[in-house]
């Protein structure tokens, strides 16, 4: 990428079935570990234009986008998105391949 990486010093991973109360236990999760940041995986794809792209036409995002725009999202400075702490991120893996 030709940038400095910055590494979160913590990482909380959240998956469960859509309902489960991951979103619930997002807020819950943040106070209780001092973190101030999270994001959908979700989110995340429909903030990228050719995975939004491949949603609205119904098809299966590859699993190297999905692993490619996570690690921009964990590594690179995006504003808002990272800080020094770490965050909270839901919906990740989704896929075997992912695991």
């Amino acid at each position: 990428y030709g940038q400095d990486f910055r590494f979160p010093r913590e990482i909380v991973w959240l998956n469960g079935a859509p309902g489960s109360g991951k979103g619930v236990n997002t807020h819950h999760i943040l106070k209780t570990r001092g973190l101030t940041k999270h994001f959908t995986i979700s989110g995340l794809l429909e903030s990228y234009p050719e995975a939004r792209r491949l949603i609205e036409t119904g098809e299966m995002i590859p699993d190297q986008l999905v692993v490619d725009l996570l690690l921009e999202a964990l590594l690179l400075d995006e504003p808002g998105l990272q800080d020094d702490l770490g965050f909270v991120v839901d919906g990740f893996p989704r896929t075997a391949t992912q695991v």
